[in-house]
């Protein structure tokens, strides 16, 4: 009788153990919940889902914590249209697919940023440019109403949450920029900008050129609106009337210097600027600040703001004063 109830219950047990582990193979958990996944049952965003395969980055959109630009099928169009192909294939050979992957991975914020936490800043996005930094984006909210890098693109509908990740559907494809193209999309660079496209020679066409590499110690409009009104002018063409534009070329040059070098790479040294003959001097303080102290001896030294904002060729280190060349 014993040995009969044992062999019942044993039955009985891999019965409910069978069950149970039908039971865990369903389980919604257990069901992938990812950027990926979300993109693969949205009928607008197909060829933001087939550019995504295309570029191989499947499995950098299945992981958590991320933001994700998506472009309609209708923005694709529109953006394929302007650059004169038929196809997303042939995007893809029009890039290269290097290019193409950071095109898409430009879309890409590897935190989480729902609507309403957008402040009007520079993002930080997954793509690079060729020395391995992070490449940023300008974003900006009014109101309800969230904009890249100047209207490029416009977030048509915000917040679908997939786990701890968030997919945005924008209205545009977006393009790594270069470093005029971070100076044009910021606000607060509306008088840089100003000075950039008034100055005589080329230097916003090199600020363009994705092969020339350079960092801008960038004063804001703060900075220029206390350099201009200091020096007796009301703006850029008060100054060039008075000196000259090419004088405003060269102040211009005075705050760039060749190759990329990252805030945490400055060293206590002079660096020759692209005003031929003319430096600037780093100063590390203990603190951690960085000042820079211009040719002209001024006090005090100009101060980075912020730092390493980065483009396709190059950064931009915010100033909090103008540099004054000899």
């Amino acid at each position: 009788m014993t040995k009969t109830l044992n062999a019942l219950f044993l039955v009985l047990f891999s019965i409910a153990l069978f069950i149970g582990c039908k039971e865990d193979s369903y389980t919604p958990a257990q069901i992938e919940t990812s950027v990926y996944n979300t993109l693969r049952q949205q009928s607008d965003l197909s060829i933001t889902l087939e550019a995504i395969e295309m570029a191989g980055l499947q499995n950098e959109l299945r992981q958590d914590n991320l933001t994700f630009f998506a472009p309609t099928d209708s923005a694709f169009k529109a953006y394929l249209q302007d650059l004169g192909v038929d196809s997303l294939s042939g995007l893809y050979n029009f890039y290269g697919a290097a290019t193409f992957r950071n095109v898409m991975l430009y879309h890409l914020l590897e935190k989480k940023v729902k609507g309403m936490d957008v402040v009007n800043s520079y993002i930080l996005t997954a793509a690079t440019n060729s020395n391995g930094n992070n490449i940023h984006a300008y974003i900006t909210r009014i109101d309800k109403n969230i904009s890249l890098n100047a209207f490029t693109a416009r977030v048509s509908e915000r917040d679908i949450e997939v786990g701890g990740s968030v997919i945005h559907k924008i209205d545009g494809v977006l393009s790594p920029l270069t470093l005029n193209g971070l100076i044009r999309v910021n606000p607060n660079f509306s008088k840089l900008k100003s000075a950039i496209s008034k100055s005589q020679g080329n230097l916003e066409t090199i600020l363009n050129q994705e092969n020339q590499v350079h960092t801008i110690f960038g004063p804001d409009d703060i900075a220029i609106t206390a350099f201009l009104s200091g020096n007796g002018f009301t703006d850029w063409s008060d100054f060039a009337n008075s000196n000259s534009y090419n004088a405003l070329n060269n102040l211009l040059q005075y705050h760039i210097i060749s190759g990329e070098t990252q805030a945490q790479d400055l060293k206590n040294q002079t660096y020759n600027t692209l005003f031929t003959n003319h430096w600037i001097q780093i100063v590390k303080e203990q603190s951690g600040a960085i000042n820079i102290q211009d040719e002209k001896g001024s006090s005090p030294a100009a101060g980075l703001k912020t730092t390493d904002i980065t483009a396709i060729n190059g950064t931009i280190h915010v100033l909090n004063k103008v540099l004054e060349h000899n």
